[in-house]
């Protein structure tokens, strides 16, 4: 007889979400995205993908450049933002995230289907 997989997976992802230590998951990733706006490859990658979509003549004046600089400054002071505050709207917004998922591997028989895959 086979173990119901999905119900299982919510129970320990629920388990994750006590004392919010799903934060903790949180954390790391958006010191992923930090360290990824600060690699070097990552950033040439960025900068083409901002020049194909700007116009020819913005690229004259490396408006891609400079709206690259923005950008990532930005999101470094979101990042930083982000992780200073545990009451952060972000934080909130993961939280609904996390539970909602959670439920759904609880009651979803879609996502029972797929954990028996």
């Amino acid at each position: 007889e086979k173990v119901p997989l999905a119900p299982l997976a919510a129970e320990l992802l629920s388990a994750l979400t006590d004392d919010r230590r799903h934060q903790r998951l949180f954390d790391e990733f958006t010191k992923v995205v930090g360290r990824f706006l600060s690699d070097e490859a990552a950033l040439a990658t960025m900068r083409e993908k901002i020049r194909e979509e700007l116009p020819s003549l913005f690229n004259l004046f490396r408006a891609d450049a400079y709206l690259l600089k923005k950008i990532v400054a930005s999101a470094g002071s979101l990042l930083d933002e982000v992780r200073a505050d545990p009451d952060h709207p972000m934080r909130a917004e993961f939280d609904r995230f996390v539970l909602s998922f959670v439920e759904r591997m609880r009651t979803s028989k879609q996502y029972a289907k797929r954990a028996e895959k």
